[in-house]
């Protein structure tokens, strides 16, 4: 029997019956306020801004993933067999992390790659987790809570402390709150305008949350992110695509044609006018660099083509000289963090095998949200916009496969929840007393009833 919410306690609704049943709200709260510390985890702010403000990296770090993964095995333990359901549900996911587990045996850095392993495998867990224990509306607003606190402080920081929230060597005067790149900030706020837009759309007791709207714009204006503005543009139609093809059969039909027409005109305009659609985005005609990093890449994805050079070992060689890391060094004349594209990143590591896999695990995503759209509720559009925006950003980010990184984090956690679906609610059975108290008003009887 599910337990009052803690508001229905404080309002008068419910009166719990006894001390046990306290200790359970407070239970509860203190599972929710560790699923949103777990969720501001996998944004890397609780690590980015402790490095702005010491210029420089602090030594605890590697502390703070142990702590993601402590609480994502704690939820796993609170419903394991609706955890395992649910990884057994996303199975090409978990065949993606067998291969990543796999890469130990011939990576270039055994440490690197088993530890990336572990942060990726326990990340995952969570994610699953969370998507076994929550309803959509509940899991998106704890995702949401998360996100707000972030992004207010990131305004805080940038209107009040500029040496700290804005960026000043690369695009300086850019906002880049608690994070530290500009486009961080765009992106996160983009899921912020997403969350806020969906809860809205789909309940009136959640119209509060349109409240986070004018946050959002303020946030991608002062980030100067273009990318995260047209993520943004493309994440919320499809979200409201989404919502009306949901309103009944002739409007799905219209807007079932309007979705084939207009992603057909979309894809046909990109490809043509590709140069502009790049000054748009603020890129230039090789992407920034990208373009000469990707040339480099597939040279280097030869060496061993099936396999790849082992899950997060490549991007550790910066300092060891036969590294072929340092090829891409000598090629563009700077040290890239990442391939800035998810797909050649993942061949890279994984080989062709790892780089299928991932395109089948995204992909049996998709084929989930869109199964699920027409009767799935919030849940399936806000699965359906944030898969549309990732996917879109991910051939020029490198946002998939990281180990705890809130991009991948939520895409699992989406394809968990769209596979396992909401738990039928459990209804408490109607206390019927042994002696019926009243009185007669005429020929009314006035039932009242039993004191508690």
């Amino acid at each position: 029997m599910a337990a009052p919410s803690l508001f229905n306690v404080l309002a008068g609704q419910v009166r719990p019956r006894d001390s046990w049943e306290w200790l359970g709200l407070a239970f509860e709260k203190c599972v929710d306020a560790a699923v949103v510390v777990l969720i501001i985890i996998t944004t890397s702010a609780v690590v980015s801004l402790p490095s702005k403000l010491a210029n420089g990296e602090v030594s605890w770090a590697g502390l703070v993933w142990l702590v993601a993964i402590a609480i994502g095995v704690g939820l796993a333990a609170l419903r394991p067999l609706r955890t395992l359901q649910g990884g057994l549900l996303i199975l090409p996911f978990v065949l993606l992390t067998g291969w990543v587990w796999l890469s130990v045996s011939w990576t270039q850095s055994l440490f690197d790659t088993v530890r990336g392993a572990v942060f990726l495998t326990g990340s995952q867990l969570a994610a699953v987790a969370i998507a076994a224990r929550y309803s959509w509306e509940k899991l998106i607003k704890l995702t949401g809570m998360a996100l707000l606190i972030l992004c207010c402080l990131s305004l805080l920081l940038a209107v009040g402390v500029p040496s700290v929230g804005r960026m000043s060597e690369i695009h300086p005067g850019a906002w880049s709150g608690v994070w530290a790149e500009k486009q961080a900030l765009g992106f996160f706020s983009y899921h912020l305008a997403a969350i806020g837009i969906a809860l809205a759309l789909y309940s009136r007791r959640n119209w509060h949350w349109l409240l986070v709207l004018p946050l959002v714009l303020v946030l991608m204006l002062g980030a100067t992110g273009r990318t995260a503005i047209l993520m943004s543009v493309l994440g919320v139609a499809v979200l409201i695509w989404a919502w009306m093809l949901q309103q009944g059969p002739r409007v799905a039909l219209a807007m079932g044609w309007a979705g084939i027409v207009g992603g057909l005109c979309a894809f046909g305009l990109a490809f043509a006018l590709t140069d502009e659609l790049l000054k748009l985005m603020g890129r230039s005609g090789d992407l920034t660099g990208r373009t000469e990093i990707w040339d480099v890449l597939r040279d280097i994805a030869q060496l061993d083509p099936w396999k790849g050079l082992g899950y997060q070992s490549f991007w550790r060689g910066e300092f060891v000289m036969t590294s072929p890391y340092q090829w891409i060094i000598d090629q563009t004349g700077f040290t890239p963090a990442n391939a800035h594209n998810s797909w050649l990143d993942a061949q890279v590591q994984l080989g062709l095998v790892g780089l299928g896999l991932l395109v089948v695990a995204v992909g049996w995503c998709w084929v989930l949200a869109l199964s699920r759209l027409r009767n799935g509720g919030m849940g399936a559009a806000f699965a359906l916009s944030t898969l549309s925006a990732l996917t879109l950003i991910s051939f020029s980010e490198t946002i998939l496969l990281n180990p705890i990184d809130f991009q991948w984090f939520l895409l699992v956690m989406i394809a968990a929840k769209l596979a396992l679906g909401d738990e039928a609610p459990q209804l408490e059975p109607l206390a019927v007393p042994d002696r019926l108290e009243g009185r007669m008003d005429g020929d009314v009887w006035t039932f009242r009833p039993p004191a508690p």
